[in-house]
């Protein structure tokens, strides 16, 4: 996962240190010659620790002002470059930004990181370079996968909320101590797991005299 800088709040003043890291970031960023995922890892530790602070009031402004570019946009490049850096942790080399974007509309690790592999495997089987086209594929196909599992969660739920309601309170009652009392018993016969070694306590007599 990727790490994210400690949250600072807005009241603190910069230290020295923060205002000539901020400089070089902005330097950088205004320069271009970072691949991207190296300026959004910038961008990340601007806006978690709001280096921006002394200089502007809210990072939309400093977003126009430094950077002349919409909040919107900037937030897009971080969001793919914590995509990116889920993928780096997971042994996938960043490419091509666009590839990015369409893993931005999952927002569970694992499916991205299933998405873009997917993906790879599609191009390579049609021997073909990886496109955003292959990515959009695999993405849409796993949150057309989810939708259709929440449908049919939604589904099961209401015919199970219809036969409760053929029963009266005091039968269900009845059945909630029932199945209460069963997890109590159960849990009185199931053997206490065994304690790893790393967590046992060594006693002084246990060591061994040299």
């Amino acid at each position: 996962m990727p790490t994210l800088p400690t949250i600072t709040t807005l009241t603190d003043p910069l230290s020295l240190a923060e205002k000539v890291e901020y400089e070089q970031m902005i330097e950088r960023l205004r320069k271009s010659q970072d691949p991207w995922f190296v300026a959004g890892r910038l961008l990340i530790e601007i806006q978690y620790r709001h280096l921006y602070r002394e200089h502007h009031v809210d990072f939309e402004t400093f977003c126009l002002v430094e950077l002349r570019k919409r909040e919107s946009h900037v937030i897009e490049t971080i969001n793919r470059t914590l995509v990116a850096e889920i993928l780096v942790a997971s042994g996938i080399t960043p490419s091509c930004e666009s590839h990015f974007r369409p893993l931005t509309w999952l927002t569970d690790p694992a499916e991205q990181i299933l998405a873009y592999r997917r993906a790879v495997a599609r191009a390579q089987k049609a021997g073909t370079r990886l496109t955003t086209g292959d990515v959009c594929v695999e993405v849409n196909q796993i949150r057309d996968a989810a939708i259709l599992k929440r449908r049919r969660i939604d589904q099961i739920g209401r015919r199970f909320t219809r036969v409760l309601e053929t029963f009266t309170i005091e039968q269900l009652e009845g059945f909630t101590k029932t199945l209460l009392a069963f997890a109590e018993g159960w849990k009185a016969v199931q053997p206490e797991p065994a304690i790893p070694r790393y967590y046992q306590t060594v006693h002084p007599e246990d060591i061994p005299a040299f």
